[in-house]
């Protein structure tokens, strides 16, 4: 589990996790991403505003290939499922 705090200039913003077990994601209390059921790489999204987040992450590693990354992304990003296979 990690905390951290962000500021971001006012706008629209993505949050993308890409996790290979299991992740979860609070920004101010509030959960915005539930991907907790174990899985092999894959994306999660939720939206988000400028301005100041208390952000939490939770991530289990079940076994084998371990991944976690969490991105701001600036806009709205249309959500997409990668490539097919392993990466």
């Amino acid at each position: 589990e990690a905390t951290s705090a962000l500021s971001l200039p006012p706008g629209d913003y993505t949050l993308r996790t890409l996790s290979d077990d299991a992740v979860r994601v609070w920004v101010n209390d509030s959960l915005v991403i539930d991907h907790w059921t174990p899985h092999e790489t894959a994306p999660a999204y939720a939206s988000l505003r400028g301005g100041s987040h208390r952000l939490r992450v939770q991530y289990v590693q079940v076994s084998g290939w371990v991944e976690l990354r969490l991105d701001v992304l600036r806009g709205r990003v249309r959500r997409s499922e990668g490539s097919a296979g392993p990466h």
